[in-house]
């Protein structure tokens, strides 16, 4: 926190076949971390550069999930729908679990925007399984592999309650797979029970918690609360 003790856990240092960190969390322990990293050179490349790169927009810096798919890291004014059978021709990004106290390293292929559940035992990520993206969950360890959403469509940005009982979630299942058009959902992880929390034409994303009973989240909202969007100008 007095920003020594700096600690290199992957080679950054050079810049083909280079590990590009993206979406670190971690544990609330900080005893757990995970990120993800794209296979793809063409988006190593834009990873590290961004912020800086003019082809970008901030829509797309507020939908990290974006990033990975081909129909989608570019803006433009029509999108196919996220659903299956739309594939992505960029190579599938890797998950990197990292555990501090061994500094063992391992990896979820087809994964990322993963997510530590609080005591450190679970992560929840997303896959994308021919063009339909899901959010999964497993043991860090690598066992007990789990589905927690299942649509045709697409689900995104996990975030575990403080509690460990919950995930929330972006979606656009009932805006049938309109990428720009995404609410905010929460699962309850044993019943797998999914309630939908937001409403409206709008790019409601990101979910954090506050505490148990209280989720932050991006959105491009109209802030008088017209359930229409701004197009460019977003809050929390």
């Amino acid at each position: 926190g007095q920003g020594d003790g700096h600690v290199l856990i992957g080679n950054m240092g050079s810049y083909l076949g280079a590990m590009v960190p993206m979406n670190l969390h971690a544990s609330h322990d900080g005893q757990v971390w995970c990120f993800d990293t794209p296979m793809e050179k063409v988006l190593q490349s834009r990873a590290i550069t961004q912020f800086e790169d003019t082809a970008k927009h901030p829509e797309l810096l507020a939908q990290t999930w974006r990033f990975y798919d081909s129909n989608f890291f570019e803006h433009k004014m029509g999108y196919k729908a996220t659903e299956t059978g739309v594939l992505s021709k960029f190579d599938s990004p890797a998950l990197f679990i990292l555990k501090r106290a061994n500094a063992e390293l391992s990896m979820i292929p087809n994964a990322m925007d993963g997510a530590v559940s609080p005591d450190g035992k679970h992560i929840a990520f997303v896959r994308n399984n021919g063009g339909n993206y899901d959010i999964w969950m497993q043991d860090v360890d690598g066992s007990n592999l789990l589905q927690l959403s299942d649509t045709q469509y697409g689900e995104f940005e996990p975030a575990w309650s403080p509690d460990g009982t919950r995930v929330a979630f972006a979606s656009n299942r009932d805006s049938k797979g309109e990428v720009r058009e995404t609410s905010i959902y929460v699962v309850d992880v044993k019943s797998g029970r999914v309630t939908r929390l937001t409403n409206g034409s709008v790019s409601d994303g990101a979910p954090a918690w506050k505490d148990d009973h209280t989720i932050i989240f991006h959105s491009n909202r109209d802030p008088k609360g017209s359930g229409n969007d701004t197009v460019s100008t977003w809050g929390l």
